[in-house]
């Protein structure tokens, strides 16, 4: 049995530095920064609720110890590149997507879209964290646990704040231009790509693959940020409400 308090020390590990860098990306916003209530329900909703539906969704469709045929069985999957590379991302993406409703009325511009996509992506890391982390405890032990801890905080982190972050852009076209769905499902796709080829680098099992997922998680982060100072340094004007 787990003591209580290495528990909490595991779930601060887990929580702590994905509200530091929604703060961080929250801040690249020099004008209208988004209020904090939105964003912690959003984060909450994240953390919560798509880890949820996601757990829902990929229980049915994922079937343990299935092996995939395609092209009439000349190229096989296993089970778990399915799951990790297919089913996940598709499913994720969708779920913490779900998050960005509840800030529907907040989302004026494009690069708010981003915002509260990342913390939809941090809320669903920091729970996702969690369980790796307490996985990683009891298989292996604390040295285990500090090291996924560490390798986790800086990729799991980053992807999904990213794929998400995408996904908002895409959703913050379609509430600025008041068009349908259509306008953001090109940015769920980019999303739901970046995130399988992040999985399927990650799975190969590979030492060096540990090497690709921590740079392509930096980067993408990057790109965030940029994208966030580069929206908000244009004038946005919507209705008759003036530039924000």
């Amino acid at each position: 049995m787990v003591a209580p308090a290495l528990v909490a020390a595991i779930a601060a590990a887990a929580f702590l530095p994905p509200i530091v860098f929604i703060a961080y990306i929250r801040n690249q916003e020099k004008t209208r920064r988004e209020p904090w209530s939105t964003i912690v329900g959003v984060f909450v909703f994240g953390a919560v609720v798509s880890i949820l539906i996601a757990l829902a969704l990929e229980s049915v469709l994922h079937t343990e110890e299935r092996e995939y045929q395609l092209l009439d069985g000349g190229f096989r999957l296993t089970s778990l590149v399915v799951l990790v590379v297919i089913i996940a991302p598709v499913v994720e993406e969708f779920a913490k997507g779900l998050a960005l409703r509840g800030a529907r009325k907040n989302i004026v511009e494009e690069e708010d879209g981003i915002v509260y996509g990342a913390a939809a992506g941090f809320g669903f890391s920091a729970t996702e964290n969690l369980f790796y982390e307490l996985a990683a405890l009891e298989q292996s032990g604390q040295a285990s646990l500090i090291a996924t801890a560490i390798v986790r905080t800086f990729t799991g982190c980053f992807l999904h704040a990213t794929a998400s972050g995408i996904l908002g852009y895409g959703v913050g076209k379609m509430y600025r231009h008041r068009r349908g769905i259509a306008e953001a499902l090109p940015y769920y796709a980019v999303a739901v790509l970046l995130h399988a080829a992040f999985n399927l680098i990650a799975v190969t099992g590979v030492v060096l693959a540990a090497g690709f997922t921590v740079i392509i998680a930096f980067l993408a982060m990057r790109y965030t940020v940029n994208r966030i100072r580069t929206l908000d340094a244009v004038p946005t004007f919507v209705s008759d409400r003036g530039p924000l």
